[in-house]
């Protein structure tokens, strides 16, 4: 396990996490230093104040708050679709773009998310 600071777009420091597979960064060492104990560990210090989950990393924790309150930020800017993950506004824009960057490895099929490719291959 490793740390890095470099500097982003913004001029910020960015610190991340070196561990294998793991792309967490931050603009704050002390929060390095909070994520790094997840891995060594195993705790979770975040923790919701609605209900009892617990987790190891603040955005998973932000996420799972939105189930309280609803809060669905991410917007379609062509149709009413909303959304409290960026991830699923982008597959979502897939249905308006036609986009399918998925195929398959063994005949033309594509797919628009990688769900509906597993689904073929079975």
């Amino acid at each position: 396990m490793s740390l890095c600071a470099q500097n982003d777009e913004k001029n910020e420091m960015l610190y991340s996490c070196y561990v294998r597979l793991c792309e967490f960064r931050t603009v704050s060492l002390s929060d390095l230093k909070t994520h790094l104990k997840t891995h060594t560990s195993g705790e979770k210090p975040y923790a919701c104040h609605f209900c009892d989950f617990r987790t190891a990393h603040s955005s998973a924790l932000k996420m799972h708050i939105r189930t309280h309150t609803c809060e669905k930020p991410h917007n379609c800017n062509i149709c009413d679709y909303s959304t409290a993950r960026l991830g699923d506004l982008k597959k979502h824009m897939r249905t308006h773009t036609g986009e399918k960057p998925y195929k398959c490895n063994v005949c033309d099929y594509r797919a628009s998310q990688d769900c509906h490719l597993k689904k073929h291959m079975k």
